[in-house]
Parts: C-alpha cells; structure tokens; sequence
C-alpha cells in the first residue's frame, strides 16, 4: 500500500523532508528514495497506533490514533493542553519524523531474527536476546510523543517500600 496521509501516516515525505531541513546529521534521510521513506513514515505512524494515548479519537473510523479529543500536560509549557479534534499535534508529527529516521538509519532494527536468542556461560542461561540491546524506538522521538502517552499502572514488576 502506498503512504496515504490521515491513513497509514501522519505525514508524506515531502512534509518529512521539509522537517528535516533543517535537522543536523540526517544524511541517511537525505540519501534514502522516496520509496524507503515512505515505507519508514508508514511503519512509525503505524507503530504508534499501538500506545495508549490521552483522550479519545476524534472520530470512530479513523485509520490512526490522531486527531484526538482530550488534554495533557506540556512539561515545556508547564500547563495543560487541550488538543484540537481536528489537528495532529506538533509533537506526533516531530515524534513520527524522528521515528521514520531512526527506521532508516538502523536498518534491522525490526529483525526478529538478530542474534542469538540463548546463551550459556558457566551453567547460567540467558534466554530471549537481542544482539544489539538497542531500542526499538529513538530516544529523541520518545521524548517528543511520551507527554501525550498514559503510562499504563499495571505491571509485573515488584514494588517495594523502605
């Protein structure tokens, strides 16, 4: 399927390129054809469609998680925003730009198949690894999108009080 924006993503890439005009170190955007961008602008717009975000959708039969009806705090403008129904917020657009690159510039980042899933050393057994270590979602897009995510309150993890 091709990039349809409001779709299967928040931006076509001529919006993604005149984003990054003015980005420092984006010589793998600039390099890369209209094609693979495309392809990374999907998957990041599609990968967020998979957060639990502030609000509600604007509307039930959109394709994507944006627009939303709802508010969240903006730690940069210290208050508290209510999103317009109508309009992808700033920082979505950033977040999925910023998404798309990192696709692009760690190209196996989605491989379920890197590296050993198992190693043993001296008896001891680690299961489940990922060669890399590395995210599968770029710091500086996280830091973008992360005030318009719900932090999700249930966990496995053990809590312990001193």
């Amino acid at each position: 399927m091709a990039l349809s924006k409001g779709v299967n993503s928040y931006l076509t890439v001529a919006e993604a390129n005149d984003y990054f005009t003015n980005r420092i170190d984006v010589d793998s955007w600039d390099a890369a054809n209209d094609a693979k961008k495309e392809k990374a602008l999907i998957t990041a717009s599609l990968q967020f469609n998979n957060l639990n975000w502030v609000g509600t959708l604007s509307d039930d039969d959109q394709d994507l998680a944006f627009p939303r009806d709802g508010s969240y705090y903006d730690p940069m403008a210290g208050k508290q925003i209510v999103l317009d129904p109508l309009v992808v917020p700033n920082r979505i657009l950033i977040a999925v730009c910023e998404q798309a690159y990192y696709y692009i510039n760690n190209t196996s980042l989605l491989d379920a198949s890197l590296g050993p899933t198992e190693i043993t050393v001296d008896g001891i057994t680690l299961k489940g690894l990922r060669a890399s270590g590395q995210s599968r979602t770029s710091p500086i897009a996280r830091a973008y999108y992360e005030p318009l995510e719900v932090v999700s309150r249930s966990s496995n993890s053990w809590f312990r009080a001193n």
